[in-house]
């Protein structure tokens, strides 16, 4: 049995992550999304169980992906993967991949190539 619990942010390596930046990035381009942060954080981001904020939350996901790249590239790695954390729930939620999609990603990131290919019905 294969135990791929992650302890500690430091078992995905800085080319694990930045590799799976640059697949959900990718993955939300071809989507149709831009990268956006939200104009106020401290707000609820609105919507009800019939009328979602899903756009705006991939795009705000997708504007995340940079700011994690930046904390990669100055060593906050534990910073860096609660981002991710929160970019991966955010597309689970958004129906852009499934929980054992993004389990299988922290295993191995996923070629950009492949999900586009791939045609992704969620987004």
């Amino acid at each position: 049995m294969v135990d791929d619990r992650l302890s500690t942010a430091e078992e995905l390596s800085p080319e694990h992550m930045l590799a799976l930046v640059d697949a959900y990035e990718k993955t939300l381009e071809h989507l149709g999304y831009s990268p956006a942060p939200y104009p106020d954080t401290s707000e609820r981001c609105g919507g009800n169980i019939r009328t979602g904020i899903k756009f705006d939350c991939l795009n705000h996901a997708y504007w995340m992906c940079d700011r994690i790249r930046r904390f990669v590239g100055s060593h906050r790695m534990a910073k860096a993967m609660r981002w991710l954390g929160t970019v991966q729930g955010m597309m689970i939620m958004g129906g852009v991949f499934s929980i054992d999609e993004i389990m299988a990603h922290d295993r191995n990131p996923p070629d950009p190539r492949v999900i586009a290919a791939r045609g992704h019905e969620g987004g």
